[in-house]
């Protein structure tokens, strides 16, 4: 079971996005959290793809042809999770289903740097706090 998916949205500040990348990848590491990390890049001028495609190729990338905003970025991330407009599981015979889903779901700007801990304390306090 995939404990957390973070979605980041990226348009330009490539140098930013591989400082919050590196310090999500550290956290995770320091944790037993099963995590997925999507990035969304909004069609990007400064090589961010590139930079991601080379120095980050475990993380799934969703390269947008075109700037689609904050937004529709984060629903483009989430329907390739798996997620409908509504929240639930895409209904399709795909390996999609409930239980592959994540558990929960963190939308992260690309000029956060975490510290450690971050993750697997939100985590907690999600599953200790579910309304």
């Amino acid at each position: 079971m995939i404990d957390l998916a973070i979605i980041i949205v990226n348009w330009n500040v490539r140098d930013l996005l591989a400082a919050c990348l590196r310090s999500v990848q550290a956290d995770l590491a320091g944790s037993n959290l099963v995590a997925q990390i999507w990035v969304v890049d909004n069609n990007s001028s400064d090589g961010s793809a590139a930079m991601l495609r080379r120095d980050f190729p475990e993380i799934q990338l969703i390269a947008s042809d075109q700037n689609l905003g904050f937004a529709a970025g984060n629903n483009m991330a989430l329907r390739a999770i798996g997620f409908t407009n509504s929240g639930q599981p895409v209904d399709s015979p795909s390996t999609i289903s409930p239980e592959t889903l994540p558990a929960d779901v963190l939308l992260l700007n690309p000029d956060t740097e975490l510290h450690a801990g971050a993750l697997h304390s939100l985590v907690d306090f999600l599953r200790r706090t579910p309304r």
